[in-house]
């Protein structure tokens, strides 16, 4: 299997430790797998979501997951369960 493709700008990890920084302790975003992995497999999951979905700026990941929920068609609460279940396969 071919290496994921690179990050342009920010890594995803610096990605996953400012949305962990960022958030509750018991909130959705407690990344236990990479920011990088989540990524790949809700891609997977979901073919019609693309790097450009995953976009982020430092201090605004709720836009990122607003815009994922509403080009998924699901509710910000469904999504965050969708990246829970995955952090935990």
């Amino acid at each position: 299997m071919s290496s994921p493709p690179k990050a342009k700008g920010r890594s995803w990890r610096s990605v996953a430790r400012a949305i962990y920084t960022a958030s509750k302790p018991n909130a959705i975003m407690n990344i236990i797998r990479s920011w990088r992995e989540i990524k790949i497999m809700l891609k997977w999951k979901f073919s019609t979501l693309n790097d450009a979905d995953f976009e982020y700026e430092e201090g605004y990941k709720d836009n990122m997951l607003d815009r994922l929920a509403q080009k998924l068609n699901t509710s910000r609460t469904e999504l965050e369960g969708m990246i829970t279940e995955l952090q935990n396969h």
